[in-house]
């Protein structure tokens, strides 16, 4: 019950008057089904600063959403629709000329359609590297 989306509001000296409201903060609770993802990612997980690199999150089970977090992120985890191929449900996190600073490890989730807040257990972690930055000779 704890998981969902909050937001903070101030008001000075108990006036009847609110401040605006701060951004959202998702709070998101895993292991609350019995899914556990696999994630893996191609081409590997060095590359180069530039290439093109896919983040493969899939499980045996039927779920409703994927979801990618990096691990000290600031930023919200993405969040991608599954495909469905025989078997199981899969999602591609495709992210194009990677730089640096998207190295760093990476986890995926699953989410059933009754809360996007309750989240399965995470996969293993897989550590992506990018090296050395792309110099453009002009």
């Amino acid at each position: 019950s704890t998981g969902g989306r909050y937001r903070c509001y101030g008001a000075y000296n108990l006036s009847s008057e609110w401040s605006a409201s701060s951004d959202p903060l998702d709070i998101l609770i895993s292991g609350q089904f019995q899914v556990h993802p696999s994630l893996s990612v191609k081409p590997n997980s060095t590359v180069h600063s530039g290439d093109n690199v896919t983040l493969l999150c899939k499980t045996a089970d039927t779920v409703h959403t994927f979801i990618l977090s990096k691990e000290g992120a600031a930023h919200k985890p993405q969040r991608l629709k599954p495909k469905f191929q025989v078997r199981e449900s899969q999602a591609e996190f495709s992210m194009s000329a990677v730089t640096s600073d998207l190295s760093g490890t990476y986890r995926c989730y699953a989410s059933a359609d009754s809360s996007l807040y309750l989240l399965s257990y995470a996969s293993d972690p897989v550590e992506l590297t990018v090296s050395g930055e792309v110099t453009l000779n002009c």
